[in-house]
Protein backbone atom coordinates (compact mmCIF):
# COMPACT_ATOMS: atom_id res chain seq x y z
CA UNK A 1 0.00 0.00 0.00
CA UNK A 2 1.62 3.10 -1.15
CA UNK A 3 0.97 6.10 1.76
CA UNK A 4 3.05 8.74 3.65
CA UNK A 5 1.81 8.81 6.92
CA UNK A 6 2.82 10.94 9.67
CA UNK A 7 3.78 9.39 13.45
CA UNK A 8 3.16 10.40 16.93
CA UNK A 9 4.98 7.68 18.03
CA UNK A 10 7.39 5.46 16.06
CA UNK A 11 7.68 1.94 17.04
CA UNK A 12 10.15 0.83 19.60
CA UNK A 13 11.99 -1.66 17.63
CA UNK A 14 13.28 1.82 15.17
CA UNK A 15 16.30 3.34 16.59
CA UNK A 16 17.03 6.78 14.75
CA UNK A 17 20.32 7.42 17.03
CA UNK A 18 23.09 5.91 16.93
CA UNK A 19 26.50 6.98 17.68
CA UNK A 20 28.37 8.93 15.36
CA UNK A 21 31.00 6.65 14.93
CA UNK A 22 29.23 4.27 14.19
CA UNK A 23 28.34 5.58 10.97
CA UNK A 24 30.39 5.84 7.86
CA UNK A 25 32.36 8.59 6.75
CA UNK A 26 30.30 11.62 5.22
CA UNK A 27 29.81 11.47 1.73
CA UNK A 28 29.20 14.40 -0.64
CA UNK A 29 25.41 13.26 -2.81
CA UNK A 30 22.78 15.49 -4.15
CA UNK A 31 24.37 18.29 -2.53
CA UNK A 32 24.47 17.64 0.64
CA UNK A 33 26.25 14.79 3.18
CA UNK A 34 25.17 11.25 3.51
CA UNK A 35 26.58 8.58 6.61
CA UNK A 36 25.67 5.12 6.53
CA UNK A 37 25.40 2.49 9.11
CA UNK A 38 23.58 -0.85 7.98
CA UNK A 39 19.81 0.18 7.27
CA UNK A 40 20.00 3.39 8.76
CA UNK A 41 20.79 6.63 6.56
CA UNK A 42 22.05 10.34 8.39
CA UNK A 43 21.21 12.97 5.96
CA UNK A 44 22.53 16.28 6.28
CA UNK A 45 20.36 17.61 2.80
CA UNK A 46 21.31 21.10 1.11
CA UNK A 47 17.66 21.57 -0.25
CA UNK A 48 16.79 18.51 -2.47
CA UNK A 49 17.38 15.11 -1.42
CA UNK A 50 15.71 11.74 -3.74
CA UNK A 51 15.30 8.09 -2.30
CA UNK A 52 13.44 5.08 -3.07
CA UNK A 53 11.21 3.46 -1.22
CA UNK A 54 9.89 -0.42 -1.98
CA UNK A 55 8.88 -1.41 1.98
CA UNK A 56 9.48 0.60 4.79
CA UNK A 57 11.44 4.04 5.30
CA UNK A 58 10.96 5.82 8.46
CA UNK A 59 12.22 9.19 8.63
CA UNK A 60 12.80 11.16 10.96
CA UNK A 61 13.60 14.86 10.88
CA UNK A 62 16.46 16.37 13.48
CA UNK A 63 16.72 20.12 11.71
CA UNK A 64 14.87 22.12 9.52
CA UNK A 65 11.72 22.08 8.01
CA UNK A 66 10.28 21.57 4.57
CA UNK A 67 8.22 19.49 2.29
CA UNK A 68 7.93 15.65 0.99
CA UNK A 69 7.23 15.50 -2.93
CA UNK A 70 6.09 12.03 -3.76
CA UNK A 71 3.19 10.54 -6.56
CA UNK A 72 0.86 11.47 -4.29
CA UNK A 73 1.57 15.42 -3.51
CA UNK A 74 3.24 17.48 -0.90
CA UNK A 75 3.21 17.18 2.84
CA UNK A 76 5.11 19.28 5.07
CA UNK A 77 7.50 18.66 7.66
CA UNK A 78 9.45 20.48 10.67
CA UNK A 79 12.31 19.20 12.91
CA UNK A 80 11.25 16.31 15.21
CA UNK A 81 8.36 14.98 13.00
CA UNK A 82 8.86 11.20 12.62
CA UNK A 83 7.31 9.45 9.48
CA UNK A 84 6.66 5.78 7.71
CA UNK A 85 7.01 5.90 4.06
CA UNK A 86 5.21 2.32 2.33
CA UNK A 87 6.28 1.50 -0.88
CA UNK A 88 5.91 5.19 -2.00
CA UNK A 89 8.55 4.46 -5.04
CA UNK A 90 10.49 7.66 -5.79
CA UNK A 91 10.18 10.43 -2.78
CA UNK A 92 12.11 13.78 -2.31
CA UNK A 93 12.88 15.67 0.69
CA UNK A 94 12.75 19.32 -0.20
CA UNK A 95 14.26 21.66 2.30
CA UNK A 96 17.48 22.58 4.16
CA UNK A 97 17.47 19.71 7.23
CA UNK A 98 19.12 16.67 8.64
CA UNK A 99 17.12 13.51 8.82
CA UNK A 100 17.89 9.99 9.37
CA UNK A 101 16.46 7.29 7.63
CA UNK A 102 15.58 3.50 8.94
CA UNK A 103 14.63 1.49 6.00
CA UNK A 104 13.22 -2.02 6.65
Amino acid sequence: MKRLTKLQTPPSEVVFDLPTDALSEPVKVQGGYKRVYQNVLLVESGGRYKLFCTSRDYIKFLAGEGHFKWARGETPFVCGDVFLAEEVGEYEINGNCTFTVVRQ
